[in-house]
C-alpha cells in the first residue's frame, strides 16, 4: 500500500495548467534604425515629419485576446518548470504616419497574428 501512495503523492507534482486573458500593447514604433542605410534603403529617412519626430508610424497594436496552456511538473515547493503554448489573437495596429506635406491624418494600419 506504501508504494501505491508514493507514485500518488508523486504524479500530483505533475500539473496542466491553461489561462485565457487579453493583453494590450506599450507604444509600438516603426522606424528606421540606420536611417541613412543605402543597403537595405532606409524606408523612412533621416529628416524629421511634421510634428517634429524622425519619420516613421506611431501608434499601438490596441488589445487582444490570449489562450494559453501549459504542462509541467513541480520539482520543489518552490520551483516549478513547464512547457506552454500560447496563441495571441489577431491584433490590429492603427495609428499615424508622419510623412512631410502630407497633412495630419496619416493612418497606418496592420494585422498581427502570433
Amino acid at each position: 500500500m506504501l508504494p501505491g501512495l508514493g507514485a500518488t503523492a508523486e504524479a500530483s507534482d505533475w500539473y496542466l495548467r491553461a489561462a485565457v486573458g487579453i493583453e494590450q500593447s506599450n507604444d509600438a514604433e516603426f522606424s528606421d534604425r540606420d536611417c541613412a542605410s543605402q543597403q537595405p534603403a532606409a524606408l523612412f529617412g533621416c529628416v524629421r515629419g511634421d510634428d517634429g519626430r524622425p519619420l516613421g508610424a506611431y501608434g499601438d497594436f490596441g488589445r487582444y485576446p490570449l489562450l494559453k496552456v501549459a504542462f509541467g511538473k513541480r520539482l520543489l515547493p518552490w520551483l516549478r518548470t513547464d512547457l506552454s503554448l500560447g496563441y495571441r489573437f489577431d491584433s490590429d495596429y492603427q495609428d499615424n504616419a508622419n510623412f512631410l506635406s502630407v497633412g495630419t491624418h496619416e493612418p497606418v494600419s496592420a494585422d498581427v497574428e502570433s
